[in-house]
């Protein structure tokens, strides 16, 4: 979770506002800046991750409250 904000973090350093802007800085920051593509990619792998795990959790729920029996809170 820390990897994912502060790669966020780093990526966010390089923002721009306008989405016009968004490929050709992205390629000219994969070419300048050594570190850029391995921040980015695992950034992007970290979105992946924390996504399958929240819709696994939601699918947790969903088991607990149709198969399970006791205390649905537990």
């Amino acid at each position: 979770m820390y990897a994912q904000m502060y790669s966020g973090f780093l990526l966010a350093l390089f923002y721009l506002p306008d989405p016009s802007f968004v490929i050709p800085t992205r390629e000219d920051l994969f070419m300048e800046v050594w570190w850029f593509g391995y921040v980015y990619k695992a950034h992007v792998i970290g979105v992946d991750i924390l996504f399958t795990l929240s819709y696994l959790h939601i699918l947790k729920k969903f088991y607990i409250k149709n198969y399970s029996e006791g205390d649905l809170d537990g």
